[in-house]
């Protein structure tokens, strides 16, 4: 009883899966509970690969392709979590609060906002205005309040799937990789890596079939 590792590979993250009942059928003679045990083990690895690369690369994981459901639930429900939150918004008001102390335009715009009279496409085009006005008067400042900005950022979204992860593990349900960008996941499955999970995995396929009853 075998299964193609990067037959799952393929399926999973180049077609964007979910588990369903075709997902089970990767190999007819694989049973559904090893199946899905499989992809959790896999999944698991992978997920966790992803965020050793975003914590290197500093990069701030794009949280809105998990599902918002699920991330403001979190934030909302988990204390320790809705507190990284917290520090984001925090740092996201003082950089705009610059920003409108060096430039009425987004002050107004912020104004126009809270009174639901911002016209649709109004915000993006006086940030793409007033942004690099502000950066070019006043470098310093801006890179600060930026920089503490994105960093509150970064923290807040990997300590949310971080905890999203942890909790599949411990309550033992499939975490999805489908949402993980696809340039981000090509550098994740490098060569090496593949290898070690092969290794890993060979050794969990043993186990798995031992246990199964004839």
């Amino acid at each position: 009883m075998k299964i193609n590792l990067l037959t799952v590979l393929i399926f999973l993250i180049f077609l964007s899966c979910s588990v369903s009942d075709s997902t089970l059928q990767i190999d007819q003679e694989i049973s559904p509970t090893y199946s899905i045990e499989l992809l959790k083990k896999i999944n698991q690895k992978i997920a966790r690969k992803y965020l050793e690369y975003t914590e290197e690369k500093k990069i701030s994981i794009p949280v809105g392709y998990y599902g918002w459901k699920d991330i403001r639930s979190t934030w909302k429900n988990v204390p320790e979590i809705g507190q990284y939150r917290t520090e984001f918004e925090k740092a996201d008001k003082e950089f705009l609060d610059f920003l409108c102390l060096r430039d009425e335009r987004m002050k107004d715009a912020i104004e126009k906002w809270k009174n639901g009279t911002l016209e649709k496409g109004e915000w993006s085009k006086t940030k793409s205005i007033v942004y690099p006005s502000v950066r070019s008067k006043y470098p310093e400042d801006y890179k600060r309040y930026m920089s503490t900005r994105e960093e509150k950022l970064r923290i807040c979204n990997y300590k949310t799937i971080e905890f999203l992860l942890d909790q599949s593990l411990e309550e033992d349900w499939l975490f999805p990789i489908d949402w993980i960008p696809q340039n981000q996941m090509s550098s994740v499955l490098s060569d090496d890596f593949i290898q070690s999970l092969n290794d890993e995995l060979e050794g969990f396929s043993v186990e798995m079939i031992e246990s199964m009853p004839d």
